[in-house]
């Protein structure tokens, strides 16, 4: 059990982190303010390097384990996924800084929020892994989880259609880097439901 709750701990962490940097990003975009953009930018990616040292940890651990207290593939699934979550969130933030003009966007700040509600799901989740959780409960975080990425997939589709030639470029890959968080997310929320799965 000891070694189990290891595990939980580094994903309680790393689902800490995602939700912190998704919270960070959000509010950046809804400011929109050069001075603002800065500080996030160094917060997100200090926490995007602390998760990247995380997955390092796990990976190391789990290489080291002839028989893990969790199935391999699941822990490396949600390692994965929540560290690939929080660079995504990083990669927002220093692709929003590439724009020309750091303006209020709509559409971005949505798109931020639905993250930040699958970041405050994920984090939810974590932080009760460790007590008895009901495959019930994991159904229903995989389903809003995977509703807020359709949201994601769509609020997308709109704001690539009605951005000028100008932001072209670095919109879209603020767009993409935060449609890739929404991915990651959906993909941590069905690796959380395996390990519920898996540990019976």
């Amino acid at each position: 059990m000891k070694n189990k709750n290891c595990y939980f701990d580094c994903f309680r962490e790393l689902g800490l982190m995602f939700r912190n940097s998704a919270e960070e990003l959000k509010n950046c975009f809804d400011k929109s303010d050069v001075f603002v953009l800065g500080e996030t930018a160094l917060k997100t990616e200090k926490i995007s390097y602390g998760a990247m040292q995380r997955e390092t940890e796990i990976s190391c651990r789990l290489s080291n384990e002839f028989l893990p207290p969790l199935d391999r593939g699941d822990i490396l699934t949600l390692n994965r996924a929540l560290v690939r979550c929080i660079c995504a969130v990083d990669d927002s933030c220093k692709s929003f800084m590439q724009m020309k003009s750091i303006k209020r966007n709509a559409s971005l700040v949505k798109i931020a929020d639905a993250v930040l509600k699958q970041s405050e799901i994920i984090c939810s989740f974590t932080e009760d892994f460790s007590r008895s959780i009901k495959m019930k409960n994991a159904v229903q975080t995989v389903s809003k989880v995977s509703g807020l990425m359709h949201g994601i997939n769509n609020d997308y589709i709109k704001c690539v259609s009605g951005v000028s030639t100008a932001e072209f470029s670095a919109l879209c890959q603020t767009l993409g880097a935060l449609k890739e968080c929404g991915c990651c997310a959906d993909d941590a929320a069905w690796a959380i439901k395996g390990i519920i799965i898996s540990s019976g």
